[in-house]
């Protein structure tokens, strides 16, 4: 198993870019993710040393067509690993640049967001968004 390989639960702050990179075939989705501490923590309430992380995440094929139909503020599961690259704006200097190339995605369908989901049009309750880009549903909960 790959040492960066990471789980996130966060909201996307924008609604997700998909386009097609120059020289490549494939679609590429980027979104911004923000995951914010807890409220409380150990008895005590969330404060300047408890800031939000913002990480820039990206996705590929299929997988990218499903998460461009998300909305900003969903609330989302996102798995992937951490990679890191240099990247050189025109006239500037080499920057370090550290990205979530995502490989799954769910939409936390919780109740807190009330009519704000962000389900895209083939996701509904208990959908969530596989590497290959095919939704597919939860289990049914069992009979009370």
């Amino acid at each position: 198993m790959n040492a960066n390989h990471t789980t996130l639960i966060g909201r996307i702050l924008h609604a997700p870019e998909l386009y097609t990179p120059p020289g490549s075939t494939l679609p590429k989705a980027t979104f911004t993710l923000q995951q914010r501490p807890p409220l409380a923590r150990g008895g005590r309430t969330r404060g300047s040393a408890d800031s939000a992380l913002t990480l820039r995440c990206i996705a590929w094929r299929g997988l990218a067509r499903q998460i461009a139909t998300l909305e900003a503020g969903a609330r989302v599961v996102v798995v992937g690993v951490l990679r890191q690259r240099l990247h050189t704006p025109a006239g500037d200097s080499p920057r370090l640049v550290v990205e979530l190339e995502v490989e799954a995605l769910g939409v936390l369908l919780d109740g807190r967001d009330g009519d704000r989901g962000g389900r895209g049009p083939s996701e509904g309750p208990g959908a969530v968004v596989a590497p290959d880009g095919i939704t597919g549903r939860s289990p049914a909960p069992p009979p009370a």
